[in-house]
C-alpha cells in the first residue's frame, strides 16, 4: 500500500510495518518544519487553553489526520491533556454553562432548577423518603467515622485549623517593620463570611483596625503586568482570568470594609522597591489614617 506524504511528495510503502507514516513524519523535515511554524506555543496555547479547542478540533485546523502530533507538542508545552483538565479550561466550562442554559434553563446539572437534578431529588425522596444523599444513615456514619479517623471532631467546623505555615519574604518584611514600630501585628486575620466560612486577611493592625493585604504579582495578577482576559494558572488543572481574580480581591476588601474595618493593599513589586526606612514611613501614615 502506497502512501503520499502531502508535505515533501514522498511515496512510502506501508508494508510488513516496516514503514508507518508517523515513522515518516518524523524524519520528514518539511513536516516538521510546518509544525514548528504552525504549531507554536501561541497558537496551541490559544486554541486549546483560552478558545477550548479539542485535540482533534486543532488538528482538523491545522490539516493533520490524528492528534499525535498535537498530544506531542502540548505535552512539550508541560499543558494537561486528561479529559477532567480539558473540563477546567474556562472556555470548555463557559461551552459547558452556555449548553445548559440553552437546553435546560440552568448553568450546571447541580443547579436546583436543572431538571437532572429534581429528577434525582424525586427519585431519592419517592425511594428512600430524603432529598440529598447526605441524610442517609450510611452517608452520615461515614463522614463522622472519617472525621473522627483523621481529626478527631464530629463535624468538620470544628476541626481546628493550623494557619498558614509560610509567609512571603515582604509579608515578613512588613511584620518586622511593625513589630519595631510597635504596633503589635497579628499576622492573620479571620472575619466570618457565611455560615462555617471565613475569609483569610495578611496583617492586622487591632490599635487603628487596619487590614493590610500584601499581594503577589502572580496569583493576584498585578494589573500592571497583566492583561483582564489573560489565564492565571492555579495547580494543575485550574486556570482563572485576570478579572476574576481582581473582582475576588475587590469583593473581600469590600467585605472588610463593610464590617468596619480599614483595608490597604500592597504590590510585591511596590515592597521591593522600597527601602526599610520608605516603608517605615509608609506603615507610620497607614496607621495615623
Amino acid at each position: 500500500m502506497l502512501w503520499r506524504c502531502k508535505w515533501c511528495s514522498t511515496n512510502i510503502e506501508l508494508t510488513n510495518g516496516k514503514w508507518s507514516k508517523s515513522g515518516h513524519l518524523h524524519s520528514c523535515q518539511a513536516f516538521q518544519r510546518y509544525v514548528t511554524e504552525t504549531l507554536t506555543p501561541e497558537n496551541l496555547k490559544r486554541w486549546y487553553v483560552e478558545e477550548g479547542k479539542s485535540m482533534p478540533d486543532i488538528a482538523s485546523i491545522v490539516g493533520l489526520g490524528s492528534v499525535t502530533t498535537i498530544h506531542r507538542e502540548l505535552k512539550r508545552l508541560g499543558i494537561q491533556r486528561t479529559m477532567i483538565a480539558s473540563h477546567r479550561m474556562p472556555a470548555s466550562k463557559e461551552k459547558s454553562r452556555t449548553t445548559n442554559l440553552k437546553k435546560h434553563g440552568a448553568p450546571h446539572n447541580f443547579s436546583k432548577e436543572h431538571p437532572a437534578r429534581k429528577a434525582f431529588e424525586e427519585r431519592l425522596l419517592f425511594e428512600e423518603g430524603i432529598t440529598n444523599v447526605f441524610q442517609r444513615l450510611d452517608v452520615k456514619q461515614k463522614c463522622y467515622d472519617t472525621l473522627m479517623k483523621k481529626y478527631g471532631v464530629e463535624r468538620i467546623a470544628h476541626k481546628p485549623r493550623l494557619g498558614r505555615k509560610s509567609y512571603t519574604k515582604q509579608h515578613r518584611r512588613v511584620m518586622e517593620l511593625l513589630d519595631a514600630m510597635g504596633a503589635e501585628p497579628l499576622k492573620e486575620l479571620r472575619l466570618p463570611f457565611k455560615e462555617q466560612s471565613y475569609r483569610s486577611y495578611d496583617v492586622y493592625v487591632k490599635s487603628c483596625r487596619l487590614i493590610i493585604e500584601i499581594n503577589g504579582n502572580y496569583y493576584h495578577a498585578d494589573p500592571s503586568r497583566y492583561q483582564a482576559d489573560e489565564l492565571i494558572k492555579f495547580g494543575k488543572h485550574t486556570f482563572r482570568r485576570a478579572a476574576d481574580i481582581w473582582a475576588r480581591d475587590a469583593a473581600k476588601q469590600e467585605h472588610a470594609r463593610k464590617l468596619g474595618y480599614c483595608v490597604e493593599v500592597l504590590w510585591d513589586d511596590a515592597l521591593k522597591a522600597m527601602t526599610d526606612v520608605e516603608l517605615t514611613e509608609k506603615l507610620r501614615q497607614l496607621i495615623s489614617e
